[in-house]
């Protein structure tokens, strides 16, 4: 057996280690593909660029005679009936379960920078049903909360849910079950809530919270802070960038919180507040828009520090929701059954997080590294030893 393969074995064995306690809900009799080994080939070909179930059959017979020297396949490749039924029966529970394994084993210590945000999968509701009851099929979707390591581009924990309202109890969850001591945790307005900054100053953490419209005295009490300040009480950075075919400019503007008496027994946390101004202008076309946000923290920061919390939040849109869409495609998955979907998603971002922990020689997206592991098993392997903890 060549070194390669031999990389190779070890690693497909370490992640059905991982896969095999699962439980399998499937009867016995008539079983015959081992749930890690269905498991491991759908993992491996998520990661060679294969978004659904027809083509993960494809691959995985085209890859056969690789295959059979890497894992145990006594009655050849399960057909891609086996994988749905078997993403379908598993409980969200035990993919979740797999997650927190592989998260903790191969990255135990996270960043001082979190982010929290939600995505609804598109495809998980029809067309028609959108445009028949808009209300009833928003439920029907498939909603994810995640809490993304800013830092290191890896989501560390996530909640699947089948109902958007949820989101804020789902992050408190979350968040409860991590060490939060000196980290910053930041999120939109929909998180914006007394219960959860007062969560994760208690644990140990500070908030960065956006602030709009469904906080009303909160928001207005903010805008009348900067309207009122004197300018030696506003600290001022500027960020000037471009690309994608536009010329931004952002104002960061910080002060110490004077919030009114009656907002101090809910927001008591509150230390500084910050005002964002945006103005934008398209090269092709040259219209200009400008827009303003507020943000609320309980750290006191500089400009400069507003200005990085403020900009690496948003890592979460570009590094992991526009990665799911854009490479894993994510909302083109047409999955109506509801725990299909929602294990997708987990095993999605599993696949993703054991791609970002390869570090290559050359920059390359996630997109790129598909496309590699799909055609170069050397390569495959190393990414795999690497994801899964083992390289030296």
């Amino acid at each position: 057996m060549s070194i390669v393969i031999e990389s190779y074995r070890k690693a497909v064995s370490r992640f059905c280690d991982l896969a095999s306690n699962a439980p399998d809900p499937r009867k016995k009799r008539g079983v015959r593909h081992k749930i890690d080994v269905v498991l491991s080939i759908f993992v491996l070909a998520l990661l060679c660029d294969q978004n659904d179930f027809v083509r993960v059959e494809d691959w995985a017979k085209s890859e056969y005679e690789t295959l059979s020297q890497v894992m145990d396949l006594p009655h050849g490749i399960p057909s891609h009936d086996t994988f749905m039924r078997v993403v379908g029966a598993l409980p969200v529970q035990s993919i979740e379960s797999l997650f927190i394994q592989w998260i903790t084993a191969c990255y135990p210590s996270f960043s001082d920078f979190l982010s929290i945000d939600g995505k609804t999968v598109n495809g998980t509701v029809k067309t028609k049903d959108w445009e028949t009851d808009q209300k009833e099929a928003q439920k029907n979707r498939v909603h994810v909360v995640s809490v993304f390591d800013s830092r290191a581009f890896q989501v560390v924990r996530q909640a699947v849910m089948g109902d958007k309202g949820g989101e804020l109890s789902s992050a408190m969850e979350l968040l409860a079950g991590l060490d939060l001591h000196g980290k910053m945790v930041t999120g939109d307005a929909g998180f914006c809530q007394t219960t959860l900054a007062s969560q994760i100053v208690k644990q140990g953490g500070d908030f960065c919270l956006q602030v709009k419209g469904n906080q009303p005295s909160l928001q207005k009490s903010v805008i009348a802070c900067f309207e009122r300040a004197l300018p030696e009480d506003i600290q001022t950075c500027i960020d000037d960038k471009g690309g994608h075919g536009r010329i931004e400019r952002r104002e960061y503007h910080v002060m110490s919180s004077e919030l009114p008496f009656y907002l101090h027994d809910h927001w008591s946390y509150i230390r500084c507040l910050i005002e964002v101004q945006s103005h934008v202008m398209q090269k092709s076309t040259g219209k200009e828009t400008a827009s303003t946000r507020y943000y609320v923290s309980s750290k006191p920061m500089t400009a400069f520090e507003a200005s990085e919390i403020v900009r690496g939040h948003w890592h979460i849109e570009a590094g992991l929701h526009s990665v799911l869409d854009g490479t894993f495609g994510e909302d083109a998955c047409r999955s109506r059954q509801k725990r299909h979907a929602q294990n997708l998603v987990i095993l999605r971002h599993l696949v993703c997080g054991i791609l970002r922990s390869h570090k290559d020689k050359k920059v390359r997206t996630v997109s790129m590294k598909r496309t590699h592991c799909r055609n170069d098993i050397e390569y495959r392997a190393d990414v795999l030893r690497h994801g899964l903890g083992l390289a030296a």
